[in-house]
């Protein structure tokens, strides 16, 4: 049936909105797939460029490279147009002061103006001469040279590698003996000094004087735009007749900055990768240049080698009857110090003139002025400065190692009281150490170099030689076209010179043996004996063993050494908050960052943490054990002879006897020792003091632990005092 009154429009009107909206969502679709894309309008100055978007920054990037090369460029078009309408003549002064009119028509500016100098930059000392005469891009520079690191100082080092470092990086189990316990490492570090102010004069130089090669523009290797990239150890190893094989680089210390895989990647990427490289070497330049050590867990703490050699010396020259404890040692190596000190102070005050007297730095340099870079006048440079310098520095550095110093033996429980200071001297020396350490590279004269060797074998003897690997300041940038000059800016990095090479430094061996008593057959033995003693390293200290032997036996033993794979395995075992064992499967807090916190422990007879001690004292179960080792020379002892000999005393000659004790070693030598020699030396001295120590710290760790609630048993109910700082205490003492 029709609808009346209603029109076909109001009918159907609904269905003409949906149909107009469908056809505009269909253009709407068909337009992304075949329309023009979006574009974007570029502006360069009073150039417009209107562009597709996908396209934009391309072109952006296009531009900002052309642009680039113009600020980086040392010798634009622009510059040389200045250059061509220079005069060539020696009127520059005429045309200078023709051109100043009315400006200033006093004298004293046309004084002032006298002689001046009209170097250009990167020209230079020719640079007088029209540079267009020979090319507009005729800028030569001379290969880098960097001085060499002072002749290192080196010792070996062994200690107990701390199970964080190897969780932290595997690839230091690689260096580790395979053997699960103990870690025991043997190592060689190095110590020496760099000049850094001697290699800054050296880059501010012009190489060749009136020669074509130019001086480098300072801004290209001022401020921090050089820093040292790696530092590089080369050894020889001794042979048997005392020769040294070729030089062979050594391995880069694992767990430790290595910036070498983006040093070789820098050649293949360009200059943007060697500004990310520098960015890096500039934050962890402390990392590069002197690396830390290993924590470790057991043994005695490392120390600068320079530092370890004053105390072994302290060793050697203490008195031969009784081993030096401890506290006479620290005394001695502060002593050492303080002579040292008193030296630089003695050479400062005859710089300064017969007054004596120090001036206090005024700068935060700690003395001095910096260097100057390239100026376009004369200047007057005092002769002395340099060396006061030096010797500032060497002031502070010697200051800090003497605080650093003083604290480590109070950690030990060893009080070493400073020597008062005059006003006069103290302020100086603090304020030169603080600017010491906060020297950018070519501002310290004596920056600190330190490097590892992870990769020696016990009982054999090396020596050693560093150099330094530094950005190249010429790299990437723009100079003549010359293949000479093309090849040094396609070279990312230079070599510094080689130092000397270091005295001979002797790794430990597995096992030592010494003569310590001996008597010849008389009338009451039937045969002459001998006693020695073997050591070995276990545990982060020599381990002890003696013996009595007679002719015909052989150097052998048993060694009592303690076994810690218990409470290691405790102490890197996972802990609840009570400190106590996590049981297995339970969720494991994450290996402090720092390598240990807490677990580091260094210093004699304070090796491990002890856990809270359970009611009733140390279980059983969690003391120390010992087993025996056997330890064997394959020497065979022969004979003991009472031998006279000749000792000098007093500027005269004395007859006395002594017992020579003969013996064959395993390769057929025969080997003569006397026992009062044996015991006086440094080396079996150290190695019976580390022994000592050594069982010092099993018996503080299975000593029972003290209540500090109990009342003192002599003095009932009368509190304990506390305990006194320092060395001491369950696991601690020292």
């Amino acid at each position: 049936m029709a609808l009346k009154g209603i029109s076909w429009i109001e009918q159907n009107c609904e269905k003409l909105v949906v149909g107009v909206f469908g056809v505009g969502l269909l253009g709407v679709v068909a337009m992304q797939f075949v329309g023009v894309s979006s574009q974007v309008t570029l502006v360069n100055g009073k150039d417009k460029k209107t562009v597709p978007v996908e396209e934009a920054l391309t072109q952006v990037g296009s531009q900002a490279k052309v642009i680039n090369e113009v600020i980086t460029n040392p010798d634009p078009v622009e510059l040389r147009d200045m250059k061509e309408n220079l005069p060539t003549e020696a009127g520059v002064l005429q045309t200078f002061q023709s051109k100043l009119g009315n400006v200033a028509p006093r004298p004293t500016l046309v004084a002032a103006l006298d002689k001046p100098r009209t170097n250009f930059v990167g020209g230079g000392a020719g640079a007088a001469q029209d540079p267009a005469s020979t090319g507009a891009r005729n800028f030569m520079y001379a290969a880098i040279s960097a001085p060499a690191v002072s002749t290192p100082v080196g010792v070996s080092y062994l200690a107990t590698i701390h199970p964080a470092e190897y969780a932290k990086d595997p690839a230091i189990l690689k260096i580790l003996p395979a053997n699960p316990k103990p870690k025991d490492k043997a190592s060689v570090s190095l110590e020496a000094a760099f000049d850094g102010v001697a290699f800054a004069e050296m880059l501010s130089q012009d190489p060749d004087g009136e020669g074509p090669l130019s001086q480098l523009p300072p801004h290209w290797w001022g401020q921090q735009n050089t820093q040292v990239l790696a530092v590089e150890l080369e050894r020889q190893e001794q042979k048997p007749d005392g020769s040294w094989t070729e030089a062979t680089k050594v391995q880069h210390m694992p767990g430790r900055v290595d910036l070498s895989a983006q040093i070789e990647t820098v050649a293949a990427n360009g200059p943007e990768a060697l500004k990310s490289l520098m960015a890096d070497a500039t934050a962890q330049a402390s990392d590069i240049r002197h690396p830390k050590y290993y924590d470790i867990i057991f043994g005695e703490e490392w120390v600068m080698p320079s530092e370890a050699i004053a105390i072994l010396a302290a060793d050697v020259a203490a008195p031969v009857d009784g081993a030096v404890d401890d506290a006479t040692r620290a005394k001695q190596g502060l002593a050492s110090l303080d002579a040292k000190i008193v030296n630089i102070h003695d050479q400062i005050a005859k710089q300064h003139g017969p007054d004596g007297k120090v001036t206090p730095p005024k700068g935060p340099s700690g003395g001095g002025k910096r260097p100057a870079g390239p100026t376009s006048g004369p200047t007057t440079k005092d002769p002395k400065a340099d060396t006061i310098k030096r010797l500032e520095a060497k002031l502070a550095q010697l200051e800090k190692e003497r605080e650093q110093y003083i604290e480590r033996y109070t950690r030990r429980g060893i009080i070493l009281e400073a020597e008062p200071k005059t006003p006069e001297a103290d302020q100086p020396e603090t304020t030169t150490e603080k600017a010491v350490a906060e020297l950018p590279l070519l501002e310290n004269p004596a920056a600190k170099i330190v490097a590892h060797d992870v990769t020696v074998e016990r009982g054999k003897t090396y020596r050693y030689r560093i150099s330094l690997v530094f950005n190249n300041p010429i790299y990437g940038k723009v100079v003549a076209s010359d293949p000479d000059q093309e090849k040094l800016t396609k070279m990312p990095t230079v070599r510094g010179t080689a130092s000397e090479w270091s005295e001979p430094i002797a790794v430990d061996a597995e096992s030592y043996y010494f003569i310590t008593s001996a008597s010849p057959q008389d009338a009451l033995s039937r045969s002459s004996r001998a006693g020695a003693e073997v050591y070995i390293f276990r545990w982060g200290y020599w381990r002890k063993g003696s013996l009595s032997i007679e002719p015909g036996d052989i150097l052998a033993t048993d060694v009592k050494v303690p076994d810690f794979t218990k409470q290691l395995a405790l102490m890197t075992a996972p802990t609840g908050p009570n400190g106590q064992p996590l049981p297995p499967g339970a969720a494991q807090p994450p290996v402090p960052p720092d390598g240990g916190g807490r677990g580091r422990i260094r210093g004699p007879a304070s090796e491990l943490p002890t856990p809270p001690p359970a009611p009733g004292g140390v279980k059983t179960e969690d003391a120390v054990t010992y087993s025996q080792e056997p330890v064997s020379h394959e020497a065979v002892m022969l004979e003991v002879a009472l031998t006279a000999v000749m000792i000098e005393q007093g500027g005269s000659f004395k007859s006395r006897t002594e017992n020579h004790v003969y013996l064959r070693d395993n390769d057929g030598t025969i080997v003569t020792r006397v026992p009062d020699a044996d015991r006086s030396s440094g080396w079996y001295r150290k190695l019976d003091s580390s022994a000592k120590k050594g069982d010092e710290a099993v018996k503080a760790r299975n000593a029972p632990p003290v209540d500090p609630a109990a009342p003192d048993p002599r003095r009932p109910g009368i509190d304990p005092p506390p305990p006194p700082g320092g060395g001491g205490g369950g696991g601690g003492g020292g």
